[in-house]
């Protein structure tokens, strides 16, 4: 059993200002436990952030999150890349899986 069914190939630091998307920033590890919408955090910067799109002065006051950024499927061959993703829906919870 694994518990990645992607290869990851790095992360990105997304900043949104006012509920604005702004930019991102690579990274070659995570910043934090939780990603994504669960793992955002709303701060004020203390030095400037060059994103990919504009640099972010000092002082201003930013949410961001972290994004895992996945390539394929782990597995060399089609029936081991099934078998990952066979695995990875068996332990997932569902909320109406036993409904019907």
């Amino acid at each position: 059993m694994q518990d990645q069914i992607f290869n990851i190939f790095g992360y990105h630091r997304d900043y949104w200002i006012s509920g604005k998307y702004v930019g991102h920033v690579r990274l070659d590890q995570p910043d934090r436990k939780t990603f994504s919408y669960a793992g955002r955090i709303c701060e004020t910067l203390q030095t400037p952030v060059k994103t990919n799109r504009m640099t972010i002065p000092a002082g201003a006051v930013v949410t961001h999150e972290c994004i895992p950024l996945c390539g394929k499927i782990n597995g060399s061959t089609l029936e081991e890349r099934i078998s990952v993703l066979a695995d990875y829906y068996n332990r997932v919870p569902y909320k109406n899986r036993n409904k019907q």
